[in-house]
């Protein structure tokens, strides 16, 4: 399974590993992202925009993953999945 994201295959961090985390960029605010690669993708706008599932609103909102995890791993496993699938 090979994702369309330049250097995430092979990398230890391609499809079959996205682990979450908080980043921050430019002195700015921290944010729930996945690593893919060597990029992190920020998780908010795609919660947004509903491709994440039925996550509440605004649980990735924040500085911390606290609200996320949270949710137990049912919903970190759907996340994983719709993440896969858009990273594929």
């Amino acid at each position: 399974m090979g994702s369309w994201v330049e250097g995430a295959d092979g990398s230890g961090f391609g499809l079959e590993n996205l682990p979450f985390g908080a980043v921050a960029h430019g002195g700015g605010p921290a944010r729930p992202a996945v690593r893919i690669g060597e990029h992190a993708l920020i998780l908010q706008p795609l919660a947004e925009a509903g491709l994440l599932g039925d996550l509440p609103a605004g649980v990735l909102a924040g500085p911390v993953l606290n609200p996320f995890l949270a949710l137990g791993r049912p919903a970190w496993s759907a996340t994983r999945a719709a993440l896969t699938e858009l990273l594929r």
